[in-house]
């Protein structure tokens, strides 16, 4: 008796839902958040800020907008903020655009292209001045 071979199982998709990206679509403008450049019409990425692992996580905090951000360029794009966090460039750090594992992305704000600090969620949250110095 011969089986049929099996199909094999498509990926599970562990990223943040269109809900989730239509907001960080809207919170961010269109522009990368780190360098405030539009990326209407550029290739762009969602860069978990604290990342999730190989294979991902279906835990619900990886895809929260606080640890969500909108950036220009890919993984492998030359010259892309997304570029740049991926190969943990330290002023990305500093800025909150990548974050350690232990770190707290609803704690830890960004700081914008502008210069502004913010904590993150459906909209920006200005960090106090003596808040973001710390």
């Amino acid at each position: 008796l011969s089986r049929a071979p099996r199909k094999p199982r498509a990926g599970k998709d562990t990223g943040p839902s269109r809900a989730v990206r239509a907001a960080l679509w809207t919170r961010a403008g269109g522009a990368c958040e780190s360098c405030g450049i539009s990326v209407a019409a550029r290739p762009f990425s969602v860069q978990h800020r604290v990342a999730r692992r190989m294979g991902g996580t279906s835990a619900p905090a990886a895809n929260h907008l606080s640890n969500l951000v909108l950036l220009c360029g890919t993984a492998n794009s030359p010259g892309g903020c997304h570029l740049a966090c991926e190969r943990r460039d330290e002023g990305m750090h500093a800025r909150g655009f990548w974050l350690n594992s232990w770190e707290s992305p609803a704690a830890t704000g960004i700081t914008l292209a502008s210069g502004t600090a913010v904590l993150l969620g459906p909209t920006y949250l200005t960090v106090p001045p003596e808040e973001a110095a710390a």
